[in-house]
């Protein structure tokens, strides 16, 4: 399980006072929800303080300047697509799996002007519409190890812009730098972990495939030589009467009987007494 190769966000250290204005701090709180949020689709505990302030601090900023802040608009596409992955019935769609797949490879060799909203929002609007029945998902499009990686990748891409495509932030939360390292740290643990189970299923696989081989016996070829013996006697029985085949089906004594009876009264004649 690979992590997206444009690495973890590096964040520079932190400015202790928040500025008045709420603009600047609501776009390092949300800077610090983008590179602290963790490998999974609930955010760490720092960035659920993170984000909670963001909630404090909205409605002391003006309708436009939340607009105009890329890393709200972020914060919000990111909570999202990854409710979205994690929360779909019946897991992802195949559309949503693979355009999430997609925007993350474009990442890697993303330039300053990349539309990275763009592609957010186009893999909401598919998860969207599977969600509200537009399409039905059949069987999962991928494994539960393989979503894990997935989220994981995502959520480092969006540190990454945030670190690297959008405008340097003014202010940053306290100890944000030591957040983002423990953060990183649980980041290997989760890609660690999750290498280890994939490693264990394939193990576990090998050793069913190889009791499925064991199992399979050589043909039996002695009986089948007396099915075939016995499907022999059986035609004769039929072709030239039971009583001569001898295969024991009806007592000795009342198979000539029965086949004079026979002789005597065939059918579509006289009476069988």
């Amino acid at each position: 399980q690979a992590v997206c190769s444009v690495g973890a966000p590096r964040v520079k250290k932190t400015m202790e006072a928040m500025p008045a204005d709420p603009r600047a701090a609501l776009d390092g709180y949300a800077h610090a929800v983008l590179t602290a949020w963790g490998p999974t689709t609930l955010p760490s505990r720092f960035a659920d303080e993170h984000l909670q302030a963001v909630y404090r601090l909205a409605p002391r900023a003006s309708e436009r300047e939340l607009l105009r802040c890329a890393r709200l608009r972020l914060v919000a596409l990111l909570v999202r697509v990854l409710e979205l992955l994690s929360t779909s019935p019946g897991g992802p769609s195949a559309a949503l799996f693979e355009a999430t797949k997609r925007w993350v490879k474009e990442a890697e060799a993303a330039q300053a002007d990349w539309a990275w909203d763009q592609g957010l929002q186009w893999i909401r609007d598919i998860g969207e519409d599977a969600l509200n029945g537009a399409s039905q998902v059949v069987e999962p499009a991928c494994s539960d190890l393989d979503l894990r990686d997935l989220i994981r990748e995502v959520t480092t891409v969006v540190g990454y812009i945030s670190v690297q495509l959008l405008p340097k932030v003014e202010w940053l939360p306290p100890r944000l730098e030591s957040e983002v390292e423990e953060v990183t740290q649980a980041m290997a643990e989760a890609v660690a972990e999750d290498r280890r189970e994939s490693q264990l299923r394939e193990a576990e696989a090998d050793e069913f495939a190889a009791h499925s081989l064991e199992s399979v016996e050589e043909p039996d070829l002695a009986a089948s030589a007396a099915v075939a013996a016995a499907a022999g006697r059986a035609v004769g029985a039929a072709a030239g009467g039971a009583e001569d085949a001898g295969l024991g089906f009806a007592p000795a004594r009342g198979r000539p009987r029965v086949a004079r009876r026979a002789r005597e009264a065939p059918y579509g004649g006289g009476e069988a007494r």
